[in-house]
This record gives structure tokens, C-alpha cells and sequence, in this order.
């Protein structure tokens, strides 16, 4: 659900000013199901809860904190952990 936003974000021209959905900063809505032993988690966020800002990376900086957290969402161990089972994450 976080890809979205990211891509959006990539292609947003910082020349343009933009419009975004109503948001509160700060919160974002986890949802979790699971059926068996199989659990699935899903992530809603503004961008900027994660990233700290809201438009195109406009310097290195920005642009180091982006693929940051990119990899971060991308290595699930890193956002949950698991304990007290016989978990794997897959």
C-alpha cells in the first residue's frame, strides 16, 4: 500500500503545485488478518510519517532517506518481529 504514494510521489514535477488527499500526520492504519498459521499485514501511511517530508527529494539528502526507507519497507524483518512461535517470514 506504501508503493502508491512512492510512485506518485517519483513523478511528481516539483514545478506544479499539488493537491493532496486529507491526511493526519503522525497516523497510519495497520492491518493485520490471520487465517491458520498464515498472518498477512498491510501498512497505510502518509509518506511524510516514514519520510519526514512530502514532495520529490529535492537534494542528496533527501534523495539517501527515500531509498532508506525504501529498503527498510522492503526488508520486512526490519518493521515487524515475530516472537514467541515458531514464525518464518516469507
Amino acid at each position: 500500500m506504501i508503493i502508491m504514494p512512492l510512485s506518485s510521489l517519483a513523478e511528481t514535477d516539483h514545478k506544479h503545485n499539488r493537491q493532496y488527499k486529507t491526511h493526519v500526520h503522525g497516523a497510519g492504519i495497520l492491518n493485520w488478518v490471520m487465517e491458520g498459521q498464515r498472518l498477512q499485514v498491510s501498512l497505510k501511511s502518509p509518506v511524510i510519517n516514514m519520510l519526514g517530508f512530502e514532495h520529490e527529494p529535492h537534494d542528496d539528502s533527501e534523495k539517501q532517506q527515500l531509498a532508506l526507507m525504501i529498503e527498510n519497507l522492503n526488508n520486512i524483518a526490519k518493521v515487524f518481529e515475530l516472537t514467541d512461535g515458531d514464525c518464518e517470514l516469507v
